[in-house]
């Protein structure tokens, strides 16, 4: 028989286009940095597993970091933001070993209907291969979803990132088990989720980007998950 295995997880609260960046050889998997290499793909507003996602939401501080295959005089940055868009605090290149900052401030973003593409220009060009974007992940709640990042040259050309790495990503939860959303991995499992008011144990039967839905018996309850500070579970 195979034993048990307790979770627990915490939740706080035009210039010319040249087509020359080489093919991605792996994407890895749903929802992790690598999510963010290679062309955007991601067309519609709202979560997707062929983007980067945090490991949790509203969790304040977080960055993501890409490569790209070769350093260049970059003149401009352009990051899509296909979900819960506006948390970008601050965008930086890595010139010579140390971050230069490009951009900061306050990501406003207003009503979104598609992704959002945020174009950055640089104050002046540096010359680099890695550049790092900066969330605060408390400024616009659910998970804040990055599709992809492209640099511009001041040649014209325009390259996408062959690599990536983030503080923290939600395919380390094991991906998607019941809907795309983050956390409808626990669809189906018995849980028990800790809020001010006490324990609430029973099966989860449905998620979303803001409500548990557990049921017990007869009884259906309905949490909030910025009012969860642990929910546990067994594999």
């Amino acid at each position: 028989m195979r034993p048990s295995i307790v979770f627990a997880f915490c939740l706080l609260v035009g210039a010319p286009a040249f087509a020359d960046t080489p093919a991605v050889a792996d994407r890895g998997t749903d929802w992790s940095p690598q999510r963010a290499t290679g062309p955007k793909d991601v067309n519609a507003l709202g979560d997707s597993v062929n983007a980067w996602a945090t490991a949790s939401a509203d969790s304040g501080a977080e960055w993501l970091k890409l490569g790209y295959a070769e350093a260049l005089p970059i003149k401009e940055i352009r990051i899509w933001q296909n979900d819960a868009p506006g948390a970008i605090a601050r965008v930086s290149v890595t010139v010579d070993g140390a971050e230069v900052d490009v951009w900061s401030g306050r990501d406003t973003v207003g009503r979104a209907t598609a992704p959002v593409e945020k174009v950055i220009t640089l104050p002046k060009p540096y010359i680099s291969d890695t550049v790092t974007v900066h969330l605060d992940t408390a400024r616009v709640s659910g998970w804040n979803e990055i599709d992809a990042v492209q640099i511009v040259a001041t040649d014209g050309r325009r390259v996408w990132a062959q690599t990536a790495t983030a503080s923290s990503t939600y395919a380390s939860h094991g991906g998607a088990g019941g809907g795309g959303y983050p956390l409808s991995h626990l669809v189906g499992k018995q849980v028990t989720i800790r809020t001010v008011g006490g324990p609430t144990s029973g099966t989860v039967s449905a998620v979303d980007y803001t409500w548990i839905t557990v049921t017990a018996g007869s009884k259906t309850v309905l949490i909030n998950q910025a009012h969860a500070a642990t929910i546990e579970w067994r594999d």
